[in-house]
């Protein structure tokens, strides 16, 4: 497990351990991404949400995983802009760890982590040097990197090759490099052709994938997930991911196949809380969103509900938030939603608000399959639903059911303005 010298054990992420349990135990095909605002799957569907409220952490400078132990490592700087720190997450036990680097980097310092599986060390890079680091963050050795830059922006380990992907800002920009151990520069890469707009946006951090060989990117101001290949190809991109990262934020890191399929997260629904600041508030960080019920459940680990034809249905709708307005809109969409049917906001604005698992209002997509059945908000401009109901918490009501076997998936949008929304969960009805 991890050996620490560090100042404190944060007991409060003891709470993820039930979580993760249950994730583990009902893990699907799909490898994950941590970010440094939640783990997603390769799809960019938020499963896990990462909180920096019980560090008191303003800005993610790198972060690394090593996927044996199952330790998240990061390194921030607190909000204050006081100093940088590093932080070992255990998602085996949930509880966490906090040290000083030592000795200290300046509190402005760009920064980029990664884990030699094969050695079992945390490697930090610095614009121009390479430091092997202990579990607890302190420097064991340092070799000089020769690139004239003055900004890190992330680094990987490569376990195939031995080597290190990173990539540094400045100029040129968006140049994907490897470097070896005694920090010789031996490949560079120019990724610019695969960014939405290169001369504003750029790459905000990188991760291995051991399962296929390949690199991801954090790129456009952390909306979009990029897979290169080694040799640069674009093999695929995800945009659209729900994270609120800031030019300055940085952290990300490839895991394995610990997390449910892509289509299966996505209707958990994706809920930040409300008051993060307060640590009483935090089991609601983790736990999917359940504010949609058929008969009184939110379905099996899939999100089915099966009801048989003609017994009665009540769709049961809560609130997100118990202090919000309780507005929201029920959709409902043919079928059963698959992978292909996930939709991504194109408000850039409403991007934070998660992954509906069909096309929305303000998504990509074609909605003409999507029906709305309830608009409770203050925007005829949503369409007028089948049924009228008044603000959550509230329920529809079919006391003779459905007449005809027929499935349909159902999902909603709480408190929805056109700058952003809560995605809540969804359910896959089935009729038979």
């Amino acid at each position: 497990m991890i050996r620490t010298n560090a100042r404190a054990v944060l007991p409060v992420y003891c709470l993820l351990t039930t979580f993760l349990m249950s994730l583990w135990s009902t893990r699907g095909s799909a490898d994950g991404l941590f970010t440094n605002e939640f783990l997603a799957t390769e799809d960019g569907v938020p499963v896990m949400l990462i909180p920096s409220a019980p560090f008191g952490i303003y800005l993610t400078r790198g972060m690394a995983y090593d996927a044996v132990e199952r330790v998240l490592y990061f390194v921030a700087q607190d909000r204050f802009f006081k100093e940088n720190r590093g932080y070992a997450l255990s998602l085996e036990t949930g509880e966490a760890t906090e040290s000083p680097l030592c000795p200290e980097l300046p509190d402005n310092a760009s920064i980029g982590l990664a884990f030699d599986s094969r050695r079992r060390s945390l490697y930090l890079l610095t614009p121009n040097v390479l430091c092997e680091l202990d579990s607890t963050f302190c420097i064991q050795s340092c070799v000089p990197v020769p690139v004239p830059v003055s900004d890190v922006v992330g680094l990987a380990y490569d376990t195939e090759f031995d080597v290190f992907w990173a990539f540094f800002g400045g100029d040129p920009p968006n140049i994907l490099r490897t470097i070896n151990h005694d920090g010789e520069v031996l490949t560079e890469i120019d990724v610019s052709f695969a960014l939405e707009n290169p001369l504003t946006e750029s790459v905000r951090g990188v991760a291995y994938d051991r399962d296929s060989g390949t690199i991801w990117v954090l790129a456009n101001f952390g909306h979009s997930f990029l897979n290169f290949s080694r040799a640069g190809g674009l093999l695929s991109r995800v945009s659209g991911v729900p994270l609120t990262t800031s030019f300055f934020d940085v952290g990300f890191a490839w895991t394995p196949d610990i997390l449910p399929d892509s289509h299966v997260a996505a209707r958990a629904g994706f809920h930040r809380d409300p008051d993060e600041g307060d640590p009483s508030s935090y089991p609601s960080l983790y736990a999917p969103l359940a504010n949609i019920f058929v008969n009184g459940s939110v379905g099996d680990s899939d999100h089915v509900v099966t009801v048989p034809v003609g017994e009665p249905i009540e769709v049961a709708i809560g609130r997100v938030d118990p202090s919000g307005s309780g507005e929201y809109v029920l959709f409902a969409y043919p079928g059963e939603a698959s992978s292909e049917d996930l939709s991504r906001f194109t408000i850039a604005a409403a991007r934070r608000s998660g992954v509906p698992v069909f096309p929305m209002p303000f998504t990509d997509g074609d909605i003409t399959r999507t029906r709305l059945i309830v608009n409770a908000t203050r925007f005829p401009a949503l369409g007028k639903g089948i049924f009228r109901t008044g603000p959550a918490p509230t329920a529809i009501v079919r006391s003779r059911g459905v007449g005809s076997p027929r499935t349909l998936t159902l999902q909603g949008l709480f408190t929805p303005y056109v700058v952003g929304a809560t995605v809540g969960n969804a359910i896959v009805l089935r009729i038979e």
